[in-house]
């Protein structure tokens, strides 16, 4: 989630010198709304790595394959795609930007489903 920030703020202060265009989306690129769930899909399994939630090894888990093609096959796309659709982002600052503000938001919105979830759950002493 820090990187997700991190690489957010430092994409904001890279558009703010830049000019505004607009910029059409080939028809072979996923959508902004598509790549968005493939990266918060991705980072909750990293989340569940960095804490361990699954009882697997990391240096195993991180970049596997079967763990990838399980979150392009929910997706119903294909890595080749994705890499695609991610390198049309990467040049395209400002949508990869509304990208990452729809996942961050996303994530948020889980966050507070969680949370809202444990507070309605009575402990009992």
């Amino acid at each position: 989630m820090k990187k997700v920030i991190c690489l957010f703020f430092c994409i904001s202060l890279f558009l703010s010198c830049s000019n505004k265009k607009e910029v059409v989306i080939p028809n072979d690129v996923l959508s902004i709304e598509k790549m968005a769930d493939i990266l918060v899909e991705f980072q909750l399994i990293e989340a569940s790595v960095n804490l361990n939630i699954a009882n697997y090894n990391r240096h195993l888990i991180a970049g596997s394959v079967p763990i990838n093609n399980s979150v392009f096959k929910n997706n119903k796309t294909a890595k080749e795609i994705y890499k695609r659709s991610f390198d049309f982002y990467t040049k395209n600052p400002p949508l990869l930007i509304e990208i990452y503000k729809l996942v961050l938001t996303n994530l948020s919105k889980m966050q507070a489903t969680v949370n809202s979830e444990k507070d309605s759950v009575a402990i009992k002493p």
